[in-house]
């Protein structure tokens, strides 16, 4: 997974780099300032829409309008980023013309649009009240500081130009609509693991929406200068979306993403720190000016506060058991069949042109050493081979528990020589007899391997092949794996003899 994140790392620490190598070098010229960070600005979307393009064109159908409304939108932001180049060149200006702004309105209003489309496709399968309580409690923070201290004072600077004046107006509410859908996406995504992959563009749209603040605080008091860190956050918002597209279309697995979501038990903070930063902003308007009735009533709402998070916590260790219940073995802790269903009927719809493979695996004589040495012991192989397993898969694997002595293991991103690779890594684990209790327990895996989508589209097919191919494994001698060959015969599919260590 390190090996993946090489290049978008290096990028990200390359446009830094140039962005204040630029305002280093040039300190003495706003215009050489403006126009490079301008080209930066352009080189970093161009890339980021190639990305775009290939992660329409890899989309599965429920996907391909997302990516299409940001490819446009990027399409349009990046001609108006060329337009303005024009006017720096041909006037040696670093002022945008109402064009421009008109343009990069049109682009927010794409974003905003596969901003709506990506929130539809996820609730589809999430309905919850009390996420929408505390995004409504959020964005009202929000927007009563941004008028307070943003909209008001910039509708006033707006001057008597129409055309400005709704210029000026829009680009906050736009930047608070964004702000809105990127905090209810954030929301989806507690809910479902598999998109842990949009807080790269959940990020990105928060720089934007922090650059469009910051630039109009800036510019309300005169204290803008190009090269100013601002600009970076422009540049980071356009490459961060990007990546999102560059590891969408490189089709990774769900389990070897670049961004995992690490901070979803902080999720219900938003309204408690919302309020809290309301709370502090309005007794700074008033001076810090306490008396009696404020100072009780203060330090009422901090105790009513501390209590709910109290609460809140308690309640959070209750949903991470029930989930745990629901989607793990008990036994062994790994994924469970349920699990296994839904995540790959999930894979296959969402990704249907990438790749990916299922091994199924069963333990030879497991049977045996429950009938002779008891469930206790075999309860105990059981969960030794989880260990080895996911000892063996790492983090390129998601491994599951179907029942008894039988698991599967999906491969994201599967190539036949990935597939044999890992087949053989897990038959060598067990080589060694397991250790249990006294007792020298000996079993060997069994695995049949079946391919997306060359053995079959839909899960039933995939697991039937697999099946299949496990149990030729089992008549060629055991130890050992296959792949399912569709032009041979059900019974005979083939197993190369090198693959298979005899028992």
């Amino acid at each position: 997974m390190f090996r993946n994140n090489i290049f978008p790392i290096s990028l990200l620490l390359s446009v830094i780099i140039v962005f204040y190598s630029l305002t280093h070098f040039f300190e003495q010229s706003p215009w050489l300032i403006s126009a490079g960070t301008n080209v930066l600005q352009i080189l970093i979307g161009t890339l980021s829409l190639v990305w775009l393009l290939q992660a329409y064109r890899r989309a599965g159908s429920r996907q391909k309008n997302f990516w299409l409304l940001l490819f446009v939108g990027f399409s349009v932001y990046l001609c108006s980023n060329w337009l303005w180049l024009y006017y720096q060149i041909s006037r040696q200006t670093i002022e945008s013309e109402n064009l421009m702004n008109v343009l990069w309105m049109v682009a927010y209003l794409f974003f905003l649009a596969a901003l709506i489309v990506k929130i539809r496709e996820l609730s589809g399968a999430f309905s919850s009240q009390a996420y929408g309580f505390n995004i409504m409690v959020f964005m009202i923070t929000v927007a009563s500081i941004s008028y307070h201290y943003l909209i008001d004072p910039v509708l006033e600077f707006a001057g008597d130009s129409l055309l400005v004046m709704l210029l000026t107006f829009a680009y906050p509410v736009a930047d608070l609509t964004i702000l809105f859908a990127v905090t209810i996406l954030y929301y989806l995504i507690q809910k479902n693991d598999k998109q842990g992959i949009l807080l790269l563009c959940i990020t990105g749209f928060s720089f934007q929406v922090a650059a469009d603040f910051i630039y109009a605080y800036l510019t309300f008091n005169g204290t803008y200068q190009a090269g100013h860190y601002v600009d970076l956050l422009w540049q980071l918002s356009i490459l961060f979306i990007g990546l999102t597209a560059y590891y969408a279309k490189e089709g990774e697995g769900q389990n070897s993403w670049l961004v995992k979501n690490r901070v979803r038990d902080q999720a219900a903070l938003f309204p408690y720190v919302s309020i809290v930063v309301l709370m502090v902003l309005v007794i700074e308007s008033y001076q810090f000016d306490f008396n009696a009735l404020s100072t009780g009533l203060l330090l009422v709402f901090l105790l009513l506060l501390g209590h709910q998070m109290q609460i809140l916590h308690k309640n959070r260790q209750l949903v991470a058991q029930y989930k745990q219940l629901a989607y793990h073995d008990p036994l062994t802790g790994l994924r469970n069949r349920g699990s296994f269903k839904q995540e790959i009927e999930s894979m296959l719809t969402d990704y249907p042109s990438s790749q990916l493979a299922l091994l199924l695996l069963d333990l030879d004589k497991f049977k045996a050493v429950n009938d002779t040495l008891g469930h206790h012991i075999g309860d105990m192989v059981l969960m030794k081979t989880a260990q080895r397993l996911e000892a063996a898969g790492g983090n390129e694997a998601l491994i599951f528990r179907l029942g008894g002595d039988e698991f599967i293991i999906i491969m994201p991103s599967a190539t036949q020589e990935r597939c044999t690779v890992l087949a053989k890594r897990i038959v060598d684990v067990f080589q060694d007899p397991m250790d249990i209790e006294g007792h020298v327990v000996s079993v060997t895996p069994s695995i049949g391997i079946s391919k997306y989508p060359e053995n079959g589209n839909t899960s039933d097919k995939l697991m039937q092949n697999a099946d299949a191919a496990m149990y030729v494994t089992k008549g060629n001698g055991k130890n050992g794996f296959s792949f399912y060959d569709e032009d041979e015969n059900w019974n005979e599919v083939r197993i190369k003899n090198e693959n298979r260590v005899p028992v």
